[in-house]
């Protein structure tokens, strides 16, 4: 972030609040911050004019902010609208309502589009919290009695899968290296998941999530690139098996049959204790770092569609 998007997020309110213009800004601090601001309320009386309550609105507001407006105003606003949800019920209810619809619908996914997935996953449990308090609270009770040390459960489950990997005979002449990140799924992602699908809460699978990314070796041509990495993928696979064990039917192979829009990548959900059922379940990804990118930022990226670029039944 740099200094323009910082003087712009600090002035922000206050040129809202009318206090200061924005020719003053241009005159004391330079045209770049006056135009930043000027293009955040530009983005306000965008959002003024919106349909809450409509999905295809709300798609096109985020498609026209992303296409029309300065990359820094967005992340200005984003940024602005979550130092207020973090203090919104100092507010009128009805206007922590607005401001949270606004959230949900516009500020959280284009927080995503642009990279920002941790602001966009906080963006959208505080809207939830302020939208549905009740449903919030019960999730979040469930959350917190199913498994209490879910973080450091799940760390503890990364160190034992990478030590696994580290040390396998198979897997070391099929890659360069091998990287695991860790994710605890959110309040508002939970409940998505449980409305989509109408399942119960202990029929989500992948409230914790780990995702393993293989580089081949880079000696290699494409094509044998390519054949090592999907290699190494199923040898991952066998691993993970190896130490935990595999829910049955949640395995899922979009290597083999990939999705529409390029998405390839191993999926698999596994219980973290014994074959009781009522133990935590934990879902991994298992991709090469070509289908990581082509994941995060290609065709196949999450991110577009939660901004609103692209159709979410590719996904």
């Amino acid at each position: 972030m740099d200094g323009t998007v910082i003087a712009a997020g600090l002035l922000r309110f206050v040129v809202e609040a009318g206090l200061v213009s924005i020719s003053d800004i241009s005159q004391d601090l330079g045209a770049d911050i006056s135009r930043v601001l000027y293009d955040c309320m530009r983005f306000q009386r965008t959002l003024d004019q919106m349909d809450l309550f409509d999905e295809e609105s709300a798609r096109a507001v985020r498609q026209f902010c992303l296409s029309y407006h300065d990359i820094r105003s967005i992340i200005t606003e984003f940024s602005a609208r979550l130092h207020l949800m973090r203090h919104v019920h100092e507010l009128p209810r009805y206007r922590q309502q607005i401001l949270a619809l606004e959230a949900l619908q516009v500020h959280a996914p284009l927080a995503h589009a642009t990279g920002n997935k941790e602001v966009s996953t906080e963006l959208e449990d505080l809207a939830f919290n302020v939208i549905f308090p009740e449903s919030y609270e019960s999730l979040d009770n469930w959350l917190s009695s199913y498994w209490p040390h879910g973080s450091t459960a799940l760390e503890e489950c990364k160190k034992k899968l990478s030590a696994a990997l580290k040390n396998d005979v198979k897997l070391k002449p099929l890659i360069e290296d091998f990287t695991i990140s860790a994710r605890l799924k959110s309040r508002f992602s939970t409940m998505k998941k449980l409305l989509k699908d109408g399942r119960k809460p202990e029929e989500i699978y992948d409230i914790m999530g780990l995702r393993v990314v293989v580089k081949p070796q880079t000696n290699l041509d494409e094509y044998e690139a390519m054949k090592r990495g999907e290699e190494a993928c199923y040898r991952v696979l066998e691993i993970v098996m190896s130490i935990w064990k595999e829910i049955p039917g949640r395995l899922k192979d979009y290597i083999s049959k990939p999705k529409p829009n390029g998405y390839k990548s191993l999926h698999v959900a596994v219980h973290l204790g014994t074959s009781d059922l009522k133990q935590p379940t934990m879902e991994l990804q298992i991709r090469t770092s070509t289908m990581d990118f082509i994941a995060n930022d290609g065709d196949a990226s999450h991110s577009l569609y939660k901004g609103g670029l692209t159709d979410p039944e590719q996904v």
